[in-house]
């Protein structure tokens, strides 16, 4: 794909605005509007040649979402930033399994390319085409070698769109104690499992209880963790929030998260008596007070 590395040699600037309506245009209609199924008819004279066709929809892909120079201005930035979430939502709503396979191409031909523009490639590939994309997701997050950014992207892009590989994937590796030091971080393992989960409309359940208050985790999964058990109403729900809440870690923090989440999953004649019981047992003035004023809002 000769034209890739001309298209995305040059960051957006303020003299560009009309360079990337179009560039984004020419994406969404060149991307997926000729598909196979398409009346021949309907096609213009350009569509006898599909892969430069999908050279140039890739390209301008590569355009859009290649960061400005570190010298651009906030505003340059930010508008970037906008069209960036803007042309990869509205890819998440197409499916081409042809385009796919090309993007997944691109990726990996592309290792030149800076890690923001190859999460978006694989992650446009995705959508496109989940079953070609899965098993390199896969191959990235398994295995030491990419980025560390890339592959935690790709925790999430596998979590939303090949959620059945990403929980067995994504599960195997949270759920190992003894694993490699070199695998992504936690919370991003299971920020894809729990989209993973989401989007299948499954209940993690007693895993997640059990993340949730798992002292050898780190903070920040575990905050995640008791923040998505309000999610998931049942009495492991319950029982795990009412463990965090009697903790004696120094983490107030968490505490406050698991009393935000009990009053999700509980009734008030479930979560008052023990916000009463732990207020009255309480040495920490500051989180008693925290517990003061939720009582005052949610048992009164």
């Amino acid at each position: 794909m000769s034209n890739l590395s001309i298209q995305n040699s040059r960051p957006w600037s303020n003299a560009e605005p009309r360079l990337a309506r179009l560039a984004l245009f020419s994406l969404l209609c060149l991307l997926w509007a000729c598909s196979p199924s398409e009346p021949e008819k309907n096609r213009s004279s350009t569509a006898s040649s599909p892969d430069l066709l999908a050279e140039q929809a890739i390209g301008d892909l590569i355009a859009a979402i290649t960061p400005p120079e570190e010298t651009a201005t906030s505003a340059v930035k930010d508008d970037w930033l906008r069209r960036r979430r803007s042309t990869m939502a509205r890819l998440k709503n197409q499916s081409d399994a042809r385009m796919g396979a090309l993007l997944v191409e691109a990726f990996l031909t592309r290792s030149d390319l800076i890690v923001p523009v190859r999460s978006g490639l694989i992650e446009a590939a995705a959508h496109a085409n989940a079953v070609a994309a899965a098993p390199v997701l896969t191959e990235i997050i398994q295995n030491y070698g990419e980025d560390m950014g890339l592959r935690t992207d790709s925790c999430r892009i596998l979590g939303n769109t090949s959620p059945e590989v990403a929980i067995e994937v994504l599960g195997e590796i949270l759920f190992d104690k003894e694993r490699s030091s070199t695998a992504p971080d936690d919370e991003a393992l299971l920020d894809g499992w729990l989209e993973a989960h989401w989007h299948l409309e499954r209940n993690p359940g007693r895993d997640l209880a059990d993340l949730a208050t798992d002292i050898t985790r780190d903070a920040s999964t575990r905050h995640l963790a008791i923040r998505s058990l309000a999610k998931y109403p049942s009495k492991i729900s319950v029982s795990a929030l009412e463990e965090v809440l009697h903790e004696s870690s120094g983490n107030s923090y968490m505490r406050r998260i698991a009393a935000q989440s009990m009053t999700e999953v509980a009734d008030r004649d479930v979560y008052c008596p023990i916000f009463a019981q732990i207020f009255s047992r309480e040495a920490d003035t500051n989180f008693q007070l925290f517990l003061e004023n939720m009582m005052s809002a949610y048992c009164e």
